[in-house]
């Protein structure tokens, strides 16, 4: 057990050298391509029952190499008017009144054989243009972001869309499409490496400077006084009375990165990614396993956030708790109990 390394500096993360923004998760479409079909983080919004878009290279005889790591995303538009889309929910909404940035990289393979929705061979190498849309359920496209130009080159080419919602959105979409809305023909889109969506100043474009300030000691602390820490934390977790989950806020972190969760539970996380010798304890006051899985996944979207691996931590449902665990108060006092444990 560690003891008493009690020197404590704060630092203010408050840094407008950043900028606000919202990370998608695998934003290069990389995976085994020879595994598995769709790039994982990512679920298919194309035409049923075609097939679903494609990792490449290496399928129908797409040669591209990657711009960002080994593989990327290939789209096609088909005969038959059917067309291939992909979709992500985001960690935080898009915002009303907020402007946004986002850019990826685009190019057409010159080659890509397949066969149509008759079987018979057909070349997709016709241009194609790349919709971007947002929703807010699984494949809802209902509002256009923005549309790339017919895409001609056979190189990479770096696209930038600026765009604003009407409405708050929580998936983004990304769609082949038909140059021409009243011609259907066999084309191809390739897209690799989609930048973070930034949030931008609506006159200037340049990034906003994230807001907030946190205040995490630099070096480790003695036991009792990371308790008292995470004590002060651990007293505003609560639990949302209209939903009987976890309090959840949007906020930038010392990085930049807007999320969605928890903070206070966020902020613990964050400190005890330096005492791996430490365990959290989470105790919920209900008997309902649905309940208990809908607040363990909301704990770990807090972890992801804060970069945190959790370290073995336990979430338990009951009143009582293990009398192993440091408890912070006594069980009816808060409605989300925190322990901690200490390994030798």
């Amino acid at each position: 057990m560690y003891k008493f390394f009690y020197f404590v500096l704060f630092y203010s993360c408050l840094t407008p050298a950043f900028g606000q923004y919202i990370r998608l998760e695998n934003p290069s479409f990389e995976s085994n391509y020879k595994l598995v079909r769709m790039p994982p983080q990512w679920y298919d919004c194309g035409d049923f029952p075609n097939s679903p878009p494609d990792l490449q290279p290496g399928k129908y005889s797409v040669l591209l190499k990657a711009y960002e790591g080994k593989t990327y995303l290939g789209m096609v538009v088909r005969e038959d008017g059917s067309k291939e889309a992909i979709g992500q929910r985001l960690f935080v909404p898009l915002l009303p009144n907020q402007c946004y940035s986002l850019s990826f990289y685009v190019a057409r393979s010159p080659i890509y054989e397949s066969v149509n929705e008759k079987g018979i061979p057909t070349s997709f190498t016709d241009p194609v243009q790349l919709y971007i849309w947002a929703g807010n359920s699984n494949c809802e496209k209902t509002v256009l972001l923005g549309m790339t130009e017919a895409i001609e080159n056979t190189e990479w080419q770096k696209v930038t869309f600026d765009f604003q919602v009407p409405v708050p959105c929580q998936d983004i979409f990304l769609e082949a499409n038909f140059v021409e809305d009243d011609w259907a023909y066999p084309g191809n889109v390739l897209v690799d490496d989609i930048s973070p969506i930034q949030v931008v100043d609506c006159v200037t474009g340049l990034p906003l400077a994230k807001a907030g300030n946190f205040f995490f000691p630099i070096h480790r602390m003695s036991d009792e006084a990371l308790r008292n820490w995470i004590f002060v934390e651990a007293q505003n977790i609560r639990l949302d009375p209209t939903d009987t989950q976890l309090e959840e806020a949007i906020f930038a972190t010392p990085e930049g990165e807007l999320v969605k969760v928890n903070q206070p539970l966020w902020k613990i996380a964050r400190m005890l990614k330096k005492y791996p010798d430490v365990q959290l304890h989470v105790l919920i006051p209900a008997t309902s396993k649905y309940y208990k899985r809908t607040i363990q996944y909301q704990i770990h979207q807090v972890f992801q956030a804060a970069g945190y691996s959790g370290h073995g931590t336990l979430i338990d449902m009951g009143k009582k708790g293990s009398k192993k665990t440091d408890w912070f108060w006594e069980p009816g006092e808060q409605d989300i109990r925190i322990g901690l444990r200490w390994y030798d």
